[in-house]
């Protein structure tokens, strides 16, 4: 299976949920149309493949992000403590090896706040 395909499985997989939206959250640089020299850097460095919110059993909305790895890939540092950031400010990080333990992670989050 390819990144695209799991990130878009995992995309359908999340809208089922009730009280989650969820989103792919493009990052990257590019050269600029009408000048090579310009590099154009968009998203947040380290943000998952998947951004989102949900709604926890309190009725407040936690942020959600979803890295998805495939094989051996691996976080990188920007990745680890775009992590960190995200945990420490009580929202869930998950890296994704496998949609339905995602799925369960995050059905286990919302049930448990």
């Amino acid at each position: 299976m390819t990144h695209t395909n799991a990130v878009n499985e995992l995309l359908m997989a999340l809208s089922e949920i009730s009280g989650v939206r969820a989103w792919k959250q493009q990052t990257g640089k590019a050269r600029a149309l009408d000048n090579d020299d310009r590099i154009i850097a968009f998203g947040l460095e380290g943000s998952g493949d998947i951004t989102g919110i949900m709604q926890c059993k309190c009725k407040l909305g936690v942020r959600l992000e979803i890295d998805v790895k495939i094989g051996e890939d691996k976080l990188r540092l920007a990745q680890k403590n775009f992590q960190a950031m995200i945990l420490s400010l009580g929202g869930l990080y998950i890296e994704s090896r496998n949609k339905n333990e995602t799925i369960d992670l995050v059905k286990k989050f919302i049930n448990s706040h």
